[in-house]
């Protein structure tokens, strides 16, 4: 991230991105709403230009085949809520935003590689996976000057009238004893926006390095240094969890939920609660866990319902090959398959 290093320690880092994310983001999720809808709403519309209605849905493969940027619109999307509050129409796919979509991938990238290189390499490697670091330099280079003269006009302004979006409240993080430079708060930005965005390509989550040997209950042990990952795929699509569980049912907790209102005057159930997208738990890990649960999830939970919310709305759609393999692995990750072709089509007024 340019040169910022990230202290991973409890008191040193993190109080400030946790508070602007889980806090500030999570209580202004209403305001930010309806510039979301309208962001997903001519993203469609914009990606979709040529798609046209079409007859019935069998004719479906005479309109475009069309590769759904899914990262681009969520990238989008995010930076809508860190610090733009432009119309789409005005917005243009620039160099900025270009190495904004690369930096995440590069920097994963680069990590998986550098596991398995001896130490002496590593320096070389993440050079040449990341061309040089060439999309975090152009990244760092942008966001300066938005720092800058946002730090400059702070003092100006009346009490109370700052903008209401991540960076400001990332910038206001800043201790008044000791205030960071601006390369500082740009490095803390950089952080939330790997953090935020690096998951739509590397499904990475809760995968954690032993810092000492240990034995579980059922005698099963780890030795220091090795890596312990939770198999989420494995638990999505267990018998014994769920009920047909390689079936896709897209009511399945809505009538678990609607069951449980029914029977929660009993006091056989006095401690199950309803499910909820964004809990996290030992049951429910695709947030992480504990204290390291995601604190943008309540954000990524409303811009999901949103995604699907229009798309149902506005769209018809079917993958040409639904038998196909939608993912692959690298090492303990599982990454969204880049040749999936979902086509759309609009719907008829």
């Amino acid at each position: 991230m340019h040169g910022f290093e990230w202290q991973d320690q409890r008191g040193v880092e993190g109080t400030g991105f946790v508070r602007a994310l889980r806090s500030l983001l999570t209580s202004h999720l209403q305001d930010f709403q309806p510039h979301l809808e309208r962001l997903v709403k001519d993203f469609l519309e914009i990606e979709f230009k040529d798609i046209h209605s079409n007859g019935n849905l069998k004719s479906i493969t005479d309109s475009c085949e069309h590769d759904f940027h899914q990262s681009q619109l969520l990238c989008l999307l995010w930076r809508g809520t860190l610090y733009e509050t432009q119309p789409l129409d005005t917005f243009r796919w620039d160099r900025e935003m270009a190495n904004a979509l690369e930096f995440p991938q590069a920097v994963i990238l680069a990590a998986e590689f550098i596991r398995i290189t001896p130490g002496f390499m590593r320096p070389l490697v993440a050079s040449i996976a990341t061309n040089r670091h060439r999309a975090a330099k152009t990244l760092y280079q942008h966001l300066v000057p938005i720092v800058e003269q946002r730090l400059a006009v702070k003092d100006l302004q009346p009490h109370g009238v700052t903008p209401m979006d991540c960076m400001q409240w990332l910038i206001d993080t800043s201790p008044r004893k000791n205030p960071w430079t601006p390369a500082r708060m740009v490095g803390e930005i950089m952080a939330v926006w790997f953090g935020s965005v690096h998951q739509l390509a590397m499904v990475v989550t809760c995968r954690r390095k032993a810092l000492a040997s240990y034995t579980f209950q059922d005698g099963s042990a780890i030795s220091r240094g090795d890596w312990v990952c939770i198999p989420q795929q494995a638990m999505l699509q267990d018998g014994t969890r769920y009920k047909d569980a390689h079936v896709f049912d897209g009511f399945r907790f809505a009538r678990a939920n609607a069951q449980l209102q029914q029977r929660r005057p009993c006091a056989e159930v006095p401690d199950q609660q309803a499910s909820r997208l964004t809990h996290a738990s030992p049951d429910w890990p695709i947030w992480g866990l504990g204290n390291m649960s995601c604190p943008g999830r309540f954000y990524a939970s409303l811009v999901i319902k949103l995604i699907l919310i229009r798309i149902l709305s506005d769209w018809e759609c079917q993958m040409p090959h639904p038998e196909a393999p939608r993912t692959k692995t690298w090492r303990s990750s599982m990454v969204p398959r880049d040749d999936t072709i979902v086509m759309f089509r609009k719907k008829l007024p």
